[in-house]
């Protein structure tokens, strides 16, 4: 399949949509060029790939997508910073989960009940309510690169609802 992209997508981008056209899961899949993993965090433009590259898109073996971890930091309002080490096929609602039993807060669990929506930011790009918490994994995001360890710096913020 020619995914063609701009010069400022990321691969992460393209693993995206190439796995979305085959429908199978981006975080058991990566990209190849030449028989070497691609650093997903890098658009096509830094890629280092030749005009007209042939990139392959290659299942990992169960063993090589466990230890595709991503070190997660999560910043609340008040400053507090909690990590954790979690799967990159992980929701946002459920690596919120997994920071509520960590630091002891309420971020996810009640919010509508106290009329207030939980927003995580990352590099700009918000992602907020059940629905869309719920259905975005790591996945989505460009921090994927060839090493096992990523870093993520996001923010949680609760708004509340009119």
């Amino acid at each position: 399949m020619p995914a063609p992209g701009t010069p400022n997508e990321t691969l992460a981008e393209i693993l995206k949509k190439a796995c979305e056209h085959f429908k199978v899961d981006a975080a058991s899949h990566v990209l190849r060029h030449k028989k070497k993993d691609l650093d997903l965090t890098l658009s096509i433009r830094f890629a280092n790939l030749p005009a007209g590259a042939v990139v392959e898109l290659c299942e990992l073996n169960e063993a090589a997508a466990k230890k595709r971890l991503v070190l997660v930091a999560l910043q609340q309002e008040g400053g507090q910073r909690v990590q954790c080490e979690v799967e990159c096929s992980i929701t946002l609602s459920e690596l919120l989960q997994k920071f509520e039993n960590l630091c002891s807060a309420r971020l996810i669990t009640g919010t509508a009940d106290r009329g207030e929506v939980a927003r995580v930011i990352f590099m700009n790009k918000a992602m907020e309510g059940e629905e869309q918490l719920g259905s975005t994994t790591l996945v989505a995001f460009p921090f994927r690169a060839a090493t096992p360890h990523a870093l993520l710096f996001g923010k949680l913020t609760q708004v509340m609802g009119f």
